[in-house]
């Protein structure tokens, strides 16, 4: 089985990257507004992208998932937070990629393969994360413009923020 391919953990650290710049420019307030009328809200799409990661792990590398909080009621989908500023979702990122870094590069020195999930390669669960959030990070902004609460600047700055790390 190939190791982690550097080019992969680059991309998995730019992605981390983004997520970090769009909470550095969310305000608590933006974790009400909804992606569409009736639909998730910001603080349900964060929720979701921290559980993603505790779901996952819990699955493929159990011991893993411990230690990443729990940032809202109902895991997967949402529900009352029980996070209540950027910096804790931040801090939940960082420990749940920290998690899912460390279960992958675990299974890859151990020459092991995920049960039921990712079973190809340990790595493609990384590739999910990227592509979950990407999605996520695309809603939130959305949502953000259709809330028409920021200068054209601020919206700017907002997209500069996730975009930026991919340019670099």
């Amino acid at each position: 089985m190939p190791d982690l391919d550097p080019l992969l953990l680059e991309w998995f650290r730019r992605n981390a990257t983004a997520n970090a710049n769009l909470l550095q420019l969310l305000t608590p307030a933006d974790f009400s507004l909804p992606f569409n009328p009736g639909s998730r809200t910001i603080g349900d799409l964060l929720a979701h992208m921290v559980f993603s990661r505790t779901g996952w792990l819990r699955q493929i590398s159990p011991p893993h998932a411990e230690g990443i909080p729990q940032v809202s009621e109902l895991g997967w989908q949402g529900g009352p937070l029980l996070v209540h500023s950027t910096a804790e979702f931040a801090q939940a990122l960082q420990l749940a990629d920290a998690a899912a870094l460390a279960a992958v590069q675990d299974a890859l020195a151990d020459r092991r393969l995920f049960p039921r999930e990712f079973h190809s390669h340990p790595a493609h669960f990384l590739q999910l994360m990227i592509i979950h959030d990407a999605s996520h990070r695309s809603q939130i902004l959305a949502a953000l413009r259709l809330a028409a609460n920021r200068t054209p600047e601020q919206t700017q700055a907002l997209e500069d923020a996730v975009w930026d790390p991919w340019f670099t």
